[in-house]
């Protein structure tokens, strides 16, 4: 006999996804196709009271249907919140344009109309805040902050996998750019590979300057100004890294109203600018 007590449940961090806002609906209306199967299921478990009448049933199940509409909640990064099913969101004229957060848990709506519990229910959390730039008490070392994930927890098991493949199947089709930029300890191998060569190059680019300059003065002047032009490299690859993981987010939404494009045009303009003569004269110092 099977234990009706058993749960099963699985869960998914998210760590690339990249949608608009129809790739976003689609989504959504796919787990509200899921979240009515699942109510049917429930529907067949459920237990007629003695003094309930044949109506009185009827509208229970009606109501339990009703209870597995998603009720989700949507911020943008202008601070609107929207709360509702899905055609009341999106067909909102106050739709934000650009979306922050997005919400749902599908046992919501009944645990607190009906102090009901289903036996299978999904939570998603889509985070699409995007990492700061100009903050230097974030440790670029560590992986992007990211509270987005996908859980499905139930007793039919056969659901709770069909639609938890169903979902990862839809996100590995929609990935972020450069989803490994957001690692752990990618900053410390760029430093290391790129970040260390470049700005001795570029203290040497500038020796001309200084020795111009400063050739009369002390070499401890010297050496510190060299010191100094390191650690200013050293610190613009670090705001250079974060603007990259600020353009290139971990979870993408693609409003029509974003300048992500132009930023990425920028950031790889001045990045071929300055890395192709590098380049260029590390090649040449290697035949040499």
């Amino acid at each position: 006999m099977k234990d009706q007590h058993v749960h099963i449940s699985q869960k998914k961090r998210i760590r690339s996804f990249s949608v608009d806002k129809n790739e976003l609906r689609k989504l959504l209306e796919i787990l509200q196709e899921r979240a009515y199967a699942a109510a049917e299921l429930e529907e067949k478990h459920l237990i007629r009271l003695d003094d309930q009448t044949d109506e009185e049933f009827e509208q229970t199940k009606k109501d339990l249907n009703e209870g597995f509409k998603l009720f989700i909640t949507l911020s943008g990064i202008d601070g609107r919140k929207l709360t509702g099913d899905i055609d009341e969101i999106f067909d909102s004229p106050n739709y934000p344009p650009e979306v922050e957060e997005v919400f749902f848990d599908t046992s919501t709506p009944l645990r607190f109309r009906h102090n009901y519990f289903p036996r299978n229910k999904m939570i998603l959390f889509l985070d699409f805040r995007k990492a700061e730039v100009l903050n230097f008490s974030i440790l670029p070392s560590e992986e992007t902050l990211n509270e987005s994930n996908f859980e499905i927890i139930g007793k039919d098991v056969t659901w709770v996998n069909g639609v938890f493949k169903e979902f990862l199947s839809f996100i590995e089709e929609k990935p972020s750019t450069i989803p490994w930029i957001h690692r752990h300890s990618i900053y410390d191998l760029i430093v290391w590979i790129i970040g260390f060569p470049l700005s001795f190059w570029i203290c040497n680019k500038l020796s001309i300057k200084i020795e111009g300059f400063f050739g009369s003065y002390s070499v401890f002047l010297k050496a510190a100004l060299y010191f100094y032009v390191f650690i200013i490299a050293l610190n613009v690859l670090r705001i250079a890294f974060l603007y990259a993981r600020w353009i290139w987010p971990l979870t993408e939404y693609k409003s029509e109203k974003s300048k992500s494009l132009k930023h990425k045009a920028l950031f790889s303009l001045i990045a071929s600018g300055i890395g192709l003569p590098a380049l260029y004269d590390i090649i040449k110092w290697l035949i040499k």
